[in-house]
């Protein structure tokens, strides 16, 4: 792929958006190609991160954890470990591709050393960490809607399954009465029969 058609893929990427013509080049001039073979594992899940990469053809998977959007596909124009360039922080998730993928890739040293030597550029990678942090807040607040969710749902099936057992109790209980005294009638009916055949002795 020509560099152009890179620069406008980068372009593509929300969070490049408002970088300049030059500013994209210069990022690109950080970068380095590179091709991955099926089933290479890009980025492992809570791993320390030192490097970032465009996805500029072919396709990867998110095998485990969070990647915005949280769309388990990853393609062309794609940004995986986006955050290790600017801090040092471990992945979020586990990228394995799924084919032959080829990319751009960046050292976060690299991409230091550019953001230190240009204060407009050292600016733009700036918002991108506060568009990155806004959406781990917006995903954090729909795990929390899940959890919400999922914990009413088993609130109400506990207190229904609660109300089943106390109805079926007080259901059962009548009829245990029911069978205590016809047990009691049964058993008092041979006294009496005794009682009978005394008196009729006597009179005899």
């Amino acid at each position: 792929m020509q560099r152009d058609a890179i620069v406008t893929l980068l372009k593509s990427n929300p969070f490049f958006a408002h970088f300049t013509p030059a500013h994209l080049d210069a990022f690109l001039a950080c970068g380095e190609r590179a091709i991955f073979q099926k089933d290479h594992k890009l980025i492992e899940q809570n791993k320390p991160g030192d490097r970032a990469y465009l996805i500029v053809s072919g396709r990867a998977r998110c095998e485990t954890g969070l990647f915005p959007g949280n769309d388990p596909m990853l393609g062309a124009g794609d940004f995986i470990g986006l955050l290790v360039m600017l801090i040092e922080t471990e992945y979020r998730a586990t990228i394995i591709c799924t084919g032959e993928v080829r990319a751009f890739e960046f050292r976060r040293s690299v991409v230091q050393d550019l953001i230190g030597s240009d204060v407009a550029l050292s600016a733009a990678f700036a918002e991108i960490i506060r568009q990155s942090f806004s959406g781990f807040a917006e995903e954090l607040k729909k795990i929390q809607a899940d959890l919400d969710r999922s914990l009413n749902r088993v609130t109400l099936e506990i207190e229904s399954d609660t109300a089943k057992a106390k109805t079926a109790k007080k259901t059962k209980r009548p009829a245990k009465q029911s069978k205590q005294a016809g047990q009691t009638k049964q058993s008092g009916q041979p006294k009496q029969a005794r009682q009978s055949r005394q008196r009729k002795k006597k009179a005899g």
